[in-house]
């Protein structure tokens, strides 16, 4: 038995082979059969071991070293991985000898071996009968509690799988156990979506275990986490230090490539697009294709198209059966249709469609198809190619741009009346196309200022709709076409009955919004107080909305009489919030109530800081009353100065333009310059004579975030 070379332990197990042949004792035949058998296995002999533990075994059942030899025979068996003969091997053992020394290993490898075979749950049970047990060896105990952890992390018991590992970090503290036990609880929370737990566990390990195993998948799980996060300049930086460690270490680091890859997504979603195009760059072998896509992406955003169009090229030549394939020839063909070079883009999308495009990417060209037809002046022709994106594609996000494309051709073909047939032809295929269609054609006639038009579709649709999805923007699109025609009362009732049955709708809190202002033209001042202190609640983290509550809201007291409350409340949230273009109706509800109480100065200061620091509709409406307040103080050359600025400072406010026109023209008056009066009246009524482009439309964009549009 102290045999140390090869050719001793050949001899030994030799001789114990002729010992066993000539032995006169059982005693003697099972001690040289054992020791043949340990001999043969450590010649590697393992078929011979396996047959000699398996006679003993059969000849001395009873035997002590029956007991360790069925050990043996389970551990030989397990290397082979013959699991089923190892299985009924370790489990004689557990049954015949519950009091054996051996007899947590045996329970840990039978485990194993059921976890092997995805029986998890019968794993579990092995580890948790032996874990506790008083003799175990520690080295086991401590085996058995990390893939006890392991087993629960496997069948997605997360929890359960965290305070395991955690338990084991901390009886294995500063050992490779406890550095395998945080690794493992950081991966469970980031199974487990909670990206924020993960980077805690993981920078845990990188500071405690700086030169554990798993200190490179640590680095590299962190900047997922926090790639996950949207915190997109530390992800950079966990992608990037892990780049730099593990560079030129050993090929067996298996993250480098995608690290590449999501260092160049970082980059990409903080707009840093010269560093994404670097670490696209360095991207080779496997995930090349998405690199390449990513890169033709890359330039598209910072507008070079035609580098972005060899790259697409690249992709398709390079990587014929990528799965970014598809997406890349999108892609181009959207660039060409954004560059104006419409019969290319038709030709790309139709390439697309004929090579088998998945059917998200399929309906989405389709419908630029469509788009391009459109841009291109063949109406008809895109009329064809929209229906084809609703007969083709009915569940595709799509299928309400086409409708809309759809009602955009009919109108600028001035055939708008040809909608009626068009949804009675879909009325026989689905009932669903016909609400989309009917839907799609208020919504346009509404956007193109047809508002009598749009009144009647909108009636109709509520009136035979099944949508109920689409029953809110119906009912706010109602509500507004009321209120701009001064039917107050129809606009509450549309109004309410999207705020009250349809409390989790996006349009919600546009309906209170205009609901509270449709109030203040009744003169409903404490429902319209109400309504403003509702919108504030729904909007409690958004600045901007909080002010425009909050003037809504002074505007009304003052209407109830209360005006020390109104000041007050502005004066506080004048203090309380920030003072930037978002908070701005705050100060301008302050100047109103310093202008109705006498202030004017106040009030002109307030209405000339807001006009220099906004050039959103508040700012006009700033310039407008700074501008009547002068007219109103006698002050008529500077109310015309004043007011000169409109247009070139809120060129988009066409409200407060025809305001100012008028205030001017009394200014004018007021002055004897009846001429110059005059103009500002007809300026006036031709402002008033105009409408909205009737076929102003942007194209999609397709889900790629793209950032120019095409208007038609």
């Amino acid at each position: 038995g102290t045999a140390d070379t090869e050719l001793q332990r050949a001899e030994a197990a030799d001789a114990f082979a002729q010992v066993r042949k000539r032995a006169d004792s059982d005693s003697l035949a099972l001690r040289s059969l054992f020791w043949e058998a340990q001999s043969r296995t450590r010649l590697d002999q393992t078929d011979a071991a396996i047959k000699l533990y398996g006679n003993l075994i059969d000849r001395w059942p009873d035997a002590d070293l029956a007991r360790r030899s069925t050990y043996e025979l389970g551990v030989l068996l397990y290397r082979q991985e013959r699991w089923r003969e190892a299985h009924r091997t370790f489990s004689r053992y557990l049954d015949r000898y519950p009091g054996g020394p051996m007899r947590g290993e045996v329970a840990r490898l039978r485990g194993q071996i059921d976890a092997e075979q995805g029986a998890l749950s019968r794993a579990l049970r092995n580890f948790e009968d032996v874990e506790d047990a008083s003799n175990l060896p520690d080295s086991t105990r401590r085996l058995l509690r990390l893939q006890r952890a392991w087993l629960l992390f496997q069948q997605g018991r997360y929890d359960q799988a965290v305070s395991s590992f955690t338990d084991v970090k901390e009886r294995y503290e500063g050992t490779e156990a406890g550095s395998e036990a945080l690794f493992w609880a950081a991966e469970s929370r980031f199974r487990q979506d909670q990206y924020s737990r993960a980077v805690d566990l993981y920078r845990r390990l990188l500071e405690d275990y700086p030169r554990s195993e798993r200190t490179a998948a640590a680095q590299y799980g962190l900047g997922w986490a926090l790639f996950k996060r949207e915190r997109y300049e530390e992800a950079a930086s966990a992608f990037g230090s892990f780049l730099r460690t593990y560079e030129d270490r050993d090929e067996r680091i298996p993250y480098r490539t995608d690290a590449r890859l999501r260092l160049g997504d970082s980059h990409y979603a903080r707009k840093q697009f010269q560093d994404a195009l670097g670490a696209y760059s360095r991207v080779s072998g496997q995930g090349r294709d998405y690199a390449l896509f990513q890169l033709g992406t890359t330039h598209y955003r910072l507008g070079n198209y035609d580098k972005a169009l060899a790259f697409y090229d690249r992709l398709a030549g390079d990587y014929p059966s990528s799965r970014w394939r598809a997406e890349a020839q999108y892609t181009r063909g959207y660039i060409l249709l954004q560059q104006q070079n419409y019969d290319e883009a038709i030709a790309a999308y139709r390439e697309l469609l004929s090579g088998g495009a998945p059917q998200t990417v399929a309906a989405r060209a389709q419908y630029g198809i469509g788009d391009a037809l459109f841009n291109a002046g063949r109406l008809d022709e895109s009329i064809e190619a929209y229906e084809a994106v609703l007969r083709q594609y009915p569940n595709s996000p799509q299928v309400s741009e086409a409708a809309s494309g759809i009602q955009y051709a009919l109108i600028a073909l001035g055939e708008a009346d040809r909608a009626d047939a068009i949804i009675q032809e879909f009325s026989k295929e689905s009932p669903r196309l016909v609400d989309e269609l009917r839907f799609r054609r208020g919504e346009v006639l509404y956007q193109s200022g047809q508002s009598e038009r749009a009144l009647n579709a909108f009636q109709r649709f509520v009136r035979t709709s099944e949508r109920e999805e689409l029953l809110p923007a119906a009912y706010y699109y109602l509500g507004q076409l009321y209120a701009d025609q001064d039917q107050f009362t129809e606009a509450e009732s549309y109004l309410q009955r999207l705020t009250n049955n349809f409390p989790e709708s996006e349009r919600r809190v546009d309906a209170t919004r205009r609901l509270a202002q449709v109030y203040l033209e009744q003169k409903k001042y404490e429902q319209a107080l109400q309504a403003f202190e509702r919108l504030e609640k729904l909007q409690r983290e958004d600045v901007a909305a909080r002010a425009e509550a909050r003037y809504g809201r002074s505007r009304a007291l003052v209407a109830l009489g209360r005006s020390d409350k109104a000041v007050q409340l502005l004066e506080r949230s004048a203090e309380e919030l920030p003072e930037n273009k978002k908070t701005a109706p705050v100060r301008l509800g302050l100047a109103r109530l310093y202008e109705e109480r006498g202030d004017v100065q106040d009030a002109r200061q307030l209405y000339q800081q807001i006009v220099e620091s906004n050039r959103g509709d508040t700012g006009a409406e700033a310039l407008f009353r700074w501008g009547a307040l002068l007219h109103g103080e006698g002050e008529h050359r500077e109310a015309l100065s004043t007011l000169s600025r409109m247009t070139s400072l809120f060129p988009s406010a066409g409200e407060w333009q025809a305001r100012g026109l008028l205030v001017q023209a009394r200014a004018a008056e007021a002055l004897d310059r009846t001429g110059e009066a005059t103009r500002f009246y007809e300026q006036v009524l031709d402002q008033r004579r105009c409408k909205p482009n009737d076929y102003g439309r942007p194209t999609a964009d397709g889900g790629l975030a793209l950032s120019a549009k095409i208007v038609k």
